[in-house]
């Protein structure tokens, strides 16, 4: 399952990659593609793909290192999907807050040293956080507005909110599950974004 979801985030890559060639005025297409590429990047990190590759080899840092440098890069490239998408609705400065802090934690994961990783991870989380709050409240106001794509981008994002709240209960041993429902979620997210260009 892991590896399908793998496949459908690298073939979105591409596929909104080639059509933003063709149509290179709509940003929203790049930063869509590179939120997949991104996401699968740290889907590699996250699932130990560079064990699997490199066996009896110390890669744990180095998955790990990936795992977080994805996180950091979604965050400003979902904000600035969000401003291509929804122009009128995200205006002013707000998303520049998350190119600095994505801009700043990615210089500390590449050169800081090892015990600054932990506190700006925790930092940089709440600046994810932020950026939902944000995010909700750009599609709330484009829902009011009748945009018919915050419809399909808001499903995608409560998916994914509920995936990612199921997962952290799990992990706290709150609950009980035999899947990771997280993949599920960023693919059914993913694909609603997919829906939005297309509408």
């Amino acid at each position: 399952t892991i590896a399908l979801n793998l496949g459908i985030l690298v073939v979105m890559t591409g596929y909104h990659l080639v059509l933003f060639a063709l149509r290179p005025r709509d940003k929203a297409l790049l930063w869509l593609s590179l939120l997949c590429f991104e996401i699968a990047v740290r889907t590699l990190g996250t699932e130990n793909y560079f064990g699997l590759l490199l066996p009896g080899a110390d890669v744990w840092w180095a998955g790990h290192l990936v795992e977080l440098l994805g996180f950091s890069l979604a965050v400003p490239t979902f904000a600035l999907f969000l401003r291509a998408m929804f122009p009128k609705q995200a205006t002013g400065w707000f998303h520049k807050v998350f190119l600095a802090a994505g801009g700043v934690y990615t210089g500390i994961l590449l050169i800081g040293p090892l015990p600054l990783h932990f506190w700006a991870t925790l930092v940089y989380e709440a600046v994810a956080l932020l950026l939902v709050v944000w995010g909700f409240a750009i599609l709330i106001r484009a829902i009011k507005d009748k945009n018919p794509l915050a419809w399909i981008i808001t499903a995608g994002s409560i998916v994914l909110a509920i995936c990612i709240v199921n997962d952290i209960l799990y992990a706290e041993l709150l609950i009980f599950q035999s899947v990771d429902l997280t993949q599920y979620g960023q693919t059914f997210f993913i694909l609603c974004q997919d829906k939005s260009k297309l509408h």
